[in-house]
């Protein structure tokens, strides 16, 4: 998983992309929300990946500190062997 401060520079970045789309739309926003899924990789072969664990990070828009964090590992169904 991506350190927080790494998604908190990403989201910097993205933020000011699309600040200037926001700004047209006339769209003020107060909060941004990052989000990172990781999967489990597979064997040799097609396999289905499946998310074994998720972050969600709430940013304050205009100030950019973060304002509440969230994780959370999940057990894979079909192949719940982690490798």
């Amino acid at each position: 998983m991506k350190g927080f401060k790494e998604v908190k520079q990403a989201l910097f970045i993205l933020y000011n992309q699309v600040l200037f789309v926001l700004l047209l739309a006339e769209v003020i926003v107060d909060y941004l929300i990052a989000a990172d899924f990781e999967c489990n990789s597979g064997n040799k072969g097609f396999v289905l990946n499946e998310i074994i664990e998720f972050a969600l990070v709430l940013i304050d828009a205009k100030t950019f500190q973060i304002v509440n964090e969230f994780v959370s590992f999940v057990k894979p169904t079909y192949h719940p062997r982690l490798t």
